[in-house]
């Protein structure tokens, strides 16, 4: 860019500054939109994995329910014949 006699740079005409100036504004806007899209997916992982912690603590009380059960009522590897035998 030209220098004027003081040194600094010399303005950039109008419309190209315009056109800066939107380019701008117009990145400035996507980002706000990825932020905003980044903390909701955010929140969707966090719920997931709130839910996931949830059912494991839901999966581990079966187990042990089961485990405290009769072993002949969940015994699976007694093989027994089918009634239509």
């Amino acid at each position: 860019m030209p220098r004027s006699r003081t040194g600094t740079s010399a303005r950039r005409p109008v419309k190209e500054s315009s056109a800066l100036e939107k380019r701008i504004v117009e990145l400035e806007l996507r980002f706000t939109e990825q932020q905003r899209l980044l903390q909701e997916l955010s929140d969707v992982v966090y719920a997931q994995g709130q839910g996931l912690e949830r059912l494991e603590h839901e999966l581990a009380a079966m187990g042990q329910k089961l485990a405290a059960m009769e072993p002949g009522l969940v015994d699976a590897t007694v093989a027994e014949r089918p009634p239509h035998f």
